[in-house]
């Protein structure tokens, strides 16, 4: 990051940046000339102020092809913790116990399913995975991956990191 112009009076910056974004076994993305132009800042936020997670991840591959959904969501209550990400008309959904340690479940097993909708048509995991890396029931956070097969699908790839 090169910061080329600071205005304290106004509060932001520009400048340029350029970085790799590797997501082992799925992607690497390459930054050259990355610019931010009159960025807002603020030197008066306390430790008290809420300042907006936008962190949520979900991404997958459905039948070889990309899944980058529109809408993220997760949802926990005193059991479970269900994943919701969707596009105008596909929708992967994750059930997690709100209690899941770290490790590899295999689906399906009580407590942990998948599902996919394609246009309205509904189907359940049939075979496949959720692997949970992190769950931070304090503050309501999970991350993990996941893959499974339908009768009709496959979903691979899948990555998630989300508030509940």
């Amino acid at each position: 990051v090169t910061i080329t112009a600071r205005n304290t009076g106004q509060q932001y910056l520009t400048g340029t940046f350029k970085f790799r974004g590797i997501l082992p076994g799925i992607d690497t993305l390459t930054i050259d000339r990355g610019v931010f132009f009159e960025v807002p800042y603020d030197y008066n936020v306390s430790e008290e102020d809420e300042v907006p997670n936008n962190t949520e991840l979900f991404i997958a591959e459905i039948n070889g092809n990309p899944f980058n959904p529109f809408t993220i969501g997760g949802i926990g209550d005193e059991t479970k913790i269900i994943i919701t990400a969707s596009t105008s008309s596909n929708e992967i959904r994750l059930r997690i116990p709100i209690d899941a340690d770290t490790g590899n479940n295999v689906l399906p097993t009580s407590g942990y399913s998948a599902t996919y909708t394609n246009n309205g048509n509904t189907q359940g995991a049939e075979s496949g995975f959720i692997y949970v890396l992190e769950n931070n029931i304090a503050e309501r956070f999970i991350k993990g991956s996941f893959a499974f097969n339908t009768a009709s699908s496959t979903i691979e790839e899948g990555i998630f990191e989300v508030e509940y």
